[in-house]
C-alpha cells in the first residue's frame, strides 16, 4: 500500500472508531436518563389503585407548543396533587418513543386505554377497566370531579 493511501486508511479508521465510541456513549447516556416505560406501566397498574395515565409531549419543538404542554402538565399535576396516594400516576411522554420498542409500547397502551390523541388523560379503575378518557385541554373542575368519582367508586 502506498504511504498516502495508508495515511488515508488510518485516518478513516480513526474517524470511524471515534464516531462509534461517541455513538455508544450517547446511546448509553440516553438509556440511563430514561426509565423504562414498560416498568413504569407495570408499576402503575400493579399498585392496586386507580391509574391516571397522562399522555403528553415533552419534545423539542416550537415555543408555543412547549408552552401549551407545560401549562397542560402543570394543570393536571395541580389536580392530581389532591389525590396523592389515592391513585397511581403514569406519565406517558410520547416524545420518549424514540425507538421501535418504546413506540410500540406507547401505541399498545394508547389503544388499550382508548387514547387517540395527545394530550389525553385516561382514568382507569383499579380493576383495569377504563372509566373515562379526556382528550385535549382539560377543565380542572371536571377532572377533579371525575377523579373523586373514580376514587370514591373503588
Amino acid at each position: 500500500m502506498r504511504p498516502g493511501r495508508r495515511r488515508l486508511f488510518v485516518l478513516v479508521a480513526v474517524l470511524v472508531a471515534t464516531a462509534a465510541i461517541v455513538g455508544v456513549r450517547l446511546w448509553l447516556k440516553a438509556r440511563a436518563a430514561t426509565p423504562d416505560l414498560e416498568e413504569e406501566i407495570r408499576a402503575a397498574f400493579g399498585a392496586g389503585k386507580p391509574v391516571v395515565a397522562v399522555f403528553t409531549y415533552g419534545g423539542d419543538c416550537c415555543e408555543g407548543t412547549r408552552a401549551f404542554f407545560r401549562a397542560y402538565d402543570d394543570a393536571v399535576r395541580a389536580v392530581l396533587g389532591d389525590f396523592e396516594g389515592s391513585v397511581a400516576e403514569l406519565w406517558v411522554d410520547v416524545a420518549r418513543a424514540s425507538n421501535d420498542r418504546t413506540r410500540a409500547t406507547v401505541l399498545e397502551l394508547a389503544e388499550r386505554l382508548g387514547v387517540t390523541q395527545v394530550p389525553s388523560v385516561a382514568l382507569v379503575e383499579a380493576s383495569g377497566t377504563v372509566a373515562q378518557v379526556f382528550t385535549g385541554p382539560v377543565d380542572a373542575a371536571v377532572l377533579r370531579g371525575a377523579l373523586e368519582d373514580l376514587v370514591g367508586g373503588e
